[in-house]
């Protein structure tokens, strides 16, 4: 004989997990759920019919029924009652699952997890990264190098020991910066880039250093400019950093390094604004470029400087200058920790140069070297 569609209301023992105590119930039954009433009508749990296991073994006169793995929780009921019930409990007899079957899922699903987040952030971003820069509209690319120049110059501020630590930028405005101008627009020019304005900034700070960053900008140091003892030297480091800025290097790295969030902003049109670049001006500062973007740039410095008579070997000379002169702790935010010279670079430098001119006339050069003690400083 068949079960009743709508099952009567039967009586049960209750145990609880909690306590002790064995409570009488009354059990009543939906497609969906086994609701479990005191004799008074209370409703004490409701027990999914998915859920529902049968615990004790089958033949006895009562039935032992749990709730699967969420608890210690019991429901003691007549056998012959049961059946009023099994149309809708269709899982009482499956069995739990073991700890491997549960655990070897989770495992394999997390280690799909790790890949995909591997692949996302070794190889999708930095492929994402490099296909952006190089399609990226010239408005993007200029908020991206506004933001990272801000974060750099008030970097370099606080890094600087010598500082005086007074509030605002210190960008030099002489007539020297006039003269690296001009000098970057003839070597933007001769490389068939007229039309991409260039930027140069001189800040303040004893720290010896210079960056390429994204939209056309160039971060030049007062203390890059003492060191150097003739102007092919500074000519030579600016030529380098054009290079970088020919390849897209610095708008490479910073999409790079900010990640997913920037990119997501692009695509979105948020573009670098919220935390995307929270850290890039850090990033900008402390990142070296890999050996091929650094052979790029060096490469695009010899050729420039040489179609316009110039002498690039004197950078060789001085980043070995720069190595003697600075301890490892100043190397971490020199020139030497961004743009590291190898030997065999050094002598591309020396073997490669066929130029012999000076980029700067003496006059030139005095304005340059001047450039930060006769000027005003912009707060």
């Amino acid at each position: 004989m068949s079960a009743p569609s709508n099952p009567p209301r039967v009586g049960a023992r209750y145990f609880d997990g909690q306590s002790a105590a064995i409570r009488q119930v009354i059990l009543s039954i939906s497609k969906m759920e086994l609701a479990i009433h005191d004799e008074g009508g209370l409703l004490l749990a409701t027990w999914p019919c998915a859920d529902v296991r049968l615990i004790s073994p089958p033949g006895a006169d009562r039935c032992l029924l749990g709730l699967g793995r969420s608890g210690e929780a019991r429901l003691s009921i007549a056998a012959k009652n049961l059946e009023y019930f099994l149309p809708h409990l269709r899982n009482l007899r499956k069995p739990e699952k073991s700890a491997r079957e549960v655990l070897v899922p989770v495992l394999k699903y997390g280690a799909l997890a790790g890949l995909s987040l591997w692949l996302l952030f070794v190889v999708i971003i930095p492929q994402s990264a490099v296909l952006i820069a190089e399609n990226l509209p010239e408005e993007y690319e200029n908020k991206l190098g506004a933001a990272a120049r801000d974060q750099v110059i008030s970097l370099l501020i606080l890094m600087d020991p010598k500082s005086k630590k007074k509030p605002g930028k210190k960008i030099c405005l002489g007539k020297g910066r006039l003269e690296l101008d001009l000098f970057g627009h003839q070597l933007k020019t001769s490389a068939g880039r007229p039309d991409a304005a260039l930027r140069i900034t001189v800040v303040d700070v004893g720290l010896v250093n210079a960056f390429a960053l994204p939209g056309n900008q160039i971060i030049v140091t007062r203390g890059l400019i003492d060191q150097a003892t003739n102007g092919n030297e500074v000519a030579a480091v600016v030529a380098h950093e054009i290079g970088h800025l020919a390849y897209k290097h610095p708008t490479k790295v910073a999409l790079q390094q900010a990640g997913t969030a920037a990119i997501a902003g692009l695509m979105v049109g948020d573009v670098f604004g919220g935390g995307a670049i929270t850290a890039l001006g850090n990033t900008m500062l402390s990142s070296a470029y890999n050996r091929e973007a650094e052979a790029e740039a060096e490469a695009f410095a010899i050729k420039e400087m040489n179609k316009a008579g110039w002498d690039a070997r004197p950078i060789a000379g001085f980043f070995h200058r720069l190595a003697d002169m600075h301890g490892n702790m100043e190397k971490r935010f020199s020139l030497l920790a961004s743009h590291p010279l190898s030997e065999e670079r050094a002598r591309t430098f020396l073997e490669e140069s066929k130029g012999t001119g000076l980029a700067f006339t003496a006059d030139q050069w005095r304005n340059i070297k001047a450039l930060c003690r006769a000027s005003p400083r912009s707060g």
